[in-house]
């Protein structure tokens, strides 16, 4: 399980830097009677978070991916890890990469006139945090939907060896597989 959660956590992290760098800075005035957004960057709050869901989503997919990889560990408790570990690497992504989008905007210097002041990008839509848990579980729950092994390719024996419908392969059923008079009704049956 250490495993998922340094694979998630790298993917996260790999995840800040990539959003840290690629983010745009919003771009604003600023002038003794207050500050404004300039003309056309405040698409740059929407490309920010457009970006981080972006990445976000890649991490998932990649993370889902190498944990499905994990043949011995499939099952309900890899996939409630998967998800945990994925959201704990989302948070360290919009975290960290708000450190490095602070680290690469330089601070500005005034000079009592008016100014364009970039300030840098962070998250403030935490509900994009749920980007990268949802897609390593689609991508999981889509490989084992997919999977022609009962067993999930684990190597696992079955449990019992029966069939899920409860009958022996080879087991009669009444009525079923008896000769049929035309006309009439199964051989037998009254």
């Amino acid at each position: 399980m250490l495993v998922i959660l340094a694979v998630c956590v790298v993917a996260g992290l790999t995840g800040a830097v990539t959003w840290g760098f690629l983010a745009p800075s919003a771009r604003y005035v600023v002038t003794q009677e207050g500050q404004a957004l300039l003309p056309g960057a405040n698409l740059h709050l929407f490309d920010s978070l457009a970006i981080f869901i972006g990445i976000t989503s890649i991490a998932g997919l990649v993370c889902g991916a190498l944990v499905w990889s994990m043949r011995s560990r499939r099952g309900p408790l890899t996939v409630v890890m998967l998800v945990g570990a994925s959201g704990l690497g989302s948070a360290l992504a919009a975290i960290g990469g708000g450190l490095i989008a602070e680290w690469r905007v330089p601070d500005p210097t005034h000079d009592g006139a008016a100014m364009i002041v970039a300030i840098p990008a962070e998250m403030t839509v935490w509900q994009a945090l749920i980007f990268q848990p949802l897609v390593a579980a689609l991508v999981y729950f889509f490989a084992a939907g997919i999977s022609p092994d009962a067993d999930l390719g684990t190597g696992r024996p079955e449990s019992g060896g029966r069939p899920e419908g409860g009958e022996f392969v080879g087991d009669s059923v009444a009525g079923v597989g008896e000769p049929v008079e035309r006309g009439g009704s199964p051989a037998g049956s009254s």
